[in-house]
């Protein structure tokens, strides 16, 4: 086929014009953005407004004022519920530093370290040249001046966009009906309308939920006699608004902040000083002394996936049981309408490798029994590599404890090493105590504790996988897409199962693992 002149230039110009295209919306991709964000509060917002507009009889311009004026005041209120603790936490550690530095210096550890390394004398050294320094803060803060006034005036975009989307976005979208003719406009309004009132109605659950969630956090706290509940609780609301994983973040951050404080808090109420719990050698022997021995124990690799392993326990996935019970009735549809060799497109677009294998030997007419083994035979190779990631965790929380007591047995040798100076028994015995203290604490408030979290994260995947399984042979034996949703939602909490109903027709997401990180399937077993 020979082609002519004019269809050449007419693909290069086409070409040309597409990389023009594409090269202006780079150069306005900042833009977009803020038009972006700016479309989404306006969904977000339009509840509130309507409500203004209709319960309050306002202008929607009032209304929108008014909306605007609601979330500035719980931004200063949260303001004035969270700033002054802090500024008086950081005025009474600022006033009580001088007496902090006296009471490390009466640390016979720290003193001697002092008197070696001449830290004071190096920490003046650096005050007498802060002047010198004064023109490169001068430039840090004209760098911190100019970003403030460049996210102020995103800010200010952002919402004089919302608002005249808020005021005037109706009329657009009557604009685009009537563009798109009698037949598709009032489709596009339909859909545009659920969106509407999905990400409205979802916005506001999830406020109400963080609200709910910072209350109850509060109450909590005060009820234990943490300090700075309120910047706490204010800290879990928000964390609460990410979706998923929000809240186990706040509530691991939260749990540590309670942990550390309840410790030193007691030690105060005992009558000790901080300065007393610092003690380097005991720290050498505990910290160094249990990554060395779990080393030995476990080998290099399985210390390599510490970093991983402690995130996937402070992050953890979200096992949408619901989404996959949808999905594996959707399949179950198809496969009863024309076949299961239709499953093979299907398996060719899921990303779960589980969940593909499962389908793809189904498609293959593999006998069922021989399925079940083989996803089997999967489900006990992951327990069994997120078995050997735990151990890590656990291993390291049995040596901890061992080596504080070998620490204070160290200390104590020293302690009955100078028998005849009495007034030194008492500091030297209570510094060779701190090593047991280093290592139960570390076992009982870090290592123990990740361990339980990685092995709950792994029978939940575990479950989902089994859940996973038994929808797939149900999938292969042809039973009715209604009786699979039954036996699948078994599987799940009473509290959270759906209606059978609402689980027909229709394919979901394949959700987040934690097997096999790095691989399509992030995951506990695959962090090596």
């Amino acid at each position: 086929m020979q082609l002519s002149a004019r269809l050449i230039a007419k693909v290069i110009l086409v070409s040309v014009a597409v990389l023009v295209v594409l090269y202006l919306l780079y150069l306005i991709r900042s833009i977009i953005g803020l038009l972006v964000i700016a479309t989404f509060l306006a969904v977000a917002l339009g509840p509130a407004v309507d409500l203004y507009q209709q319960r309050a009889r306002m202008p929607r311009g009032v209304a929108i004022l008014a909306v605007y004026l609601t979330i500035l005041g719980a931004i200063f209120g949260l303001g004035l519920l969270v700033v002054p603790p802090i500024v008086r936490g950081v005025n009474n550690f600022v006033d009580a530093v001088p007496g902090y530095v006296q009471d490390l210096r009466k640390n016979e550890t720290v003193r001697k370290y002092d008197n070696k390394y001449h830290v004071t004398e190096k920490l003046d050294e650096q005050a007498r040249k802060l002047p010198s320094r004064l023109g490169d803060a001068a430039g840090a803060l004209k760098s911190v001046t100019v970003g403030v006034f460049s996210a102020l005036f995103q800010l200010v975009t952002v919402l004089v966009l919302t608002f005249f989307l808020l005021k005037d976005g109706k009329r657009v979208l009557e604009w685009v009906q009537r563009e798109l003719g009698p037949e598709r406009g009032p489709r596009m309004r339909a859909v545009f309308g659920d969106v509407y009132s999905a990400v409205g109605g979802y916005v506001v659950g999830n406020v109400i939920i963080s609200v709910i969630a910072g209350t109850g956090t509060y109450v909590v706290l005060q009820i234990l006699d943490v300090p700075y509940a309120v910047p706490l609780a204010v800290l879990m609301a928000f964390l609460d608004l990410i979706p998923l994983v929000g809240a186990t973040i706040g509530g691991v951050a939260i749990g540590i902040v309670a942990a550390i404080a309840g410790i030193l808090m007691s030690a105060l109420m005992e009558g000790s000083q901080i300065p007393a719990f610092i003690n380097i050698p005991a720290m050498l022997i505990v910290f160094v002394g249990t990554f060395g021995v779990t080393l030995a124990s476990q080998g290099m690799d399985a210390m390599k996936r510490l970093p991983k392993l402690y995130k996937a326990a402070m992050s953890p996935p979200s096992f949408d049981q619901v989404a996959r019970v949808r999905e594996l009735v959707g399949f179950a549809e198809r496969a009863r309408r024309e076949g299961l060799l239709a499953l093979d497109e299907e398996a060719g677009k899921v990303e779960v490798p589980f969940t593909r294998k499962g389908l793809q030997l189904v498609v293959d007419g593999t006998d069922p029994d021989l399925v079940a083994d083989v996803l089997a035979q999967e489900i006990d190779g992951m327990t069994h590599r997120h078995h050997e990631h735990v151990q890590v965790f656990e291993k390291g929380g049995g040596f901890a404890p061992t080596l504080g007591i070998i620490g204070t047995v160290m200390g104590l040798v020293h302690v009955l090493q100078n028998l005849s100076a009495p007034e030194t028994l008492g500091p030297s015995i209570s510094g060779a105590f701190i090593a047991t203290l280093y290592g139960v604490g570390m076992a009982n408030v870090v290592l123990l504790p990740v361990a339980n979290r990685l092995k709950q994260i792994s029978s939940q995947e575990a479950a989902f996988r089994n859940m996973t399984l038994e929808g797939i042979l149900a999938i292969q034996a042809g039973d009715n897409p209604r009786i699979i949703a039954d036996k699948l939602c078994s599987f799940i909490e009473p509290a959270h199962r759906p209606d059978p109903d609402t689980l027909r027709g229709g394919a979901a997401s394949s959700g987040a693992m934690i097997e096999d990180a790095g691989t399509a399937e992030p995951a506990l077993a695959a962090v090596a």
